[in-house]
């Protein structure tokens, strides 16, 4: 294999330089509830970065792929920021 060759995993997105960060728990990991404590940040990306919306659904889409046993045909479709439980059965 050359040393040129980038693997790439379609579950890993760069977003774009006017990303911004909120509720950022990076410097130690936050415990919601009682759970157990995780690092997480929320995003907010401005409408007009078209290109890193689509990344970041082509990734969500990857990611249902790679589990979709595991989800049994229940998913989770989003349209814009409003989420719903859909069952493709």
């Amino acid at each position: 294999m050359s040393k040129n060759v980038k693997i790439s995993n379609p579950m890993k997105v760069i977003t774009g330089v006017d990303t911004r960060w909120s509720y950022a728990n990076v410097w130690e990991p936050k415990s919601i509830n009682g759970g157990t404590p995780k690092y997480s940040v929320s995003l907010i990306i401005p409408k007009s970065d078209t290109t890193t919306v689509a990344k970041i659904k082509a990734a969500i889409e990857a990611t249902y792929r790679k589990g979709e046993a595991k989800f049994k045909g229940q998913r989770q479709v989003c349209t814009g920021a409003l989420c719903s439980e859909n069952s493709s059965s």
